[in-house]
């Protein structure tokens, strides 16, 4: 894009092992996205998508949601990613592929104000530090529909900035076996 380096440069780049992405919202055709080819990084093990934090809007309209969606979605990592964190994300919806991530390890979900709801996480095989902040609109967190226990190998779950959540629905026992640490803060409700 016009202020940065374009996504499309990192098509060729399959060595890889951590990237940072910044100002995401500033994509403007989710085909660039596609054209970094993240999914062909093989060794890829690292990845920060940063949106924009100057720009603090109060309304984001319904196509912006989902140009902004399309481009996350099309920003698909590797099966072998560890670490991700998605933050200041200003869509409605977390990309599809974020369920299906069968290495990570590390999720940080941070200032997604817009974002209503939450992908089924509790079925990510390794996962093990969770941190979720900064989701004003988020009233609801749901274990989602599979069998087994959720969230079978998280050990650290971090809630934070969280003003309208109000519930966890669906959760059984069984769930969180290996939880160690919850840190539970700024979530009034």
């Amino acid at each position: 894009d016009v202020s940065g380096w374009p996504l499309e440069d990192l098509e060729h780049m399959n060595s890889l092992r951590s990237l940072q992405i910044l100002k995401i919202d500033r994509v403007v055709q989710f085909t660039r996205a596609q054209e970094a080819a993240l999914e062909m990084k093989s060794h890829l093990t690292q990845l920060d998508l940063c949106g924009s934090t100057s720009d603090m809007h109060l309304h984001v309209p319904a196509a912006e949601a989902r140009r902004l969606h399309g481009v996350l979605n099309s920003l698909c990592p590797p099966g072998c990613l560890e670490s991700l964190k998605i933050a200041s994300y200003h869509g409605r919806l977390f990309p599809d592929w974020l369920p299906q991530l069968p290495s990570l390890q590390r999720l940080v979900l941070a200032d997604c104000k817009f974002c209503e709801s939450l992908p089924c996480l509790g079925q990510l095989p390794q996962l093990k530090f969770l941190t979720i902040t900064g989701f004003s609109k988020l009233l609801t967190i749901q274990r989602g529909r599979y069998t087994g226990p959720a969230f079978l190998k998280l050990e650290h779950l971090h809630v934070d900035d969280m003003d309208k959540l109000e519930s966890w629905t669906g959760f059984q026992t069984g769930d969180f076996p290996s939880l160690i640490k919850f840190h539970l803060d700024s979530c009034p409700n």
